[in-house]
């Protein structure tokens, strides 16, 4: 998994599957600290929820 991706998971366990840092952090092999900041990167990228959902739509619907 590219690190792109890695943090795009990220971004989406935290922010559509409500998991804490921790849970995530242990999941990644990352530190509570490196997933907060990794979700406010994204967040300052201005990914939310709404387009992030649109994006991932769009890349299975391209798949099919």
């Amino acid at each position: 998994m590219k690190n792109h991706e890695r943090d795009l998971e990220i971004f989406r366990l935290r922010k559509e599957q409500y998991l804490n840092l921790k849970v995530i952090g242990n999941r990644f092999g990352l530190s509570q600290e490196r997933v907060r900041v990794i979700v406010n990167d994204l967040e300052e990228k201005g990914y939310n929820v709404q387009n992030f959902r649109a994006a991932r739509d769009g890349e299975n619907n391209q798949a099919s």
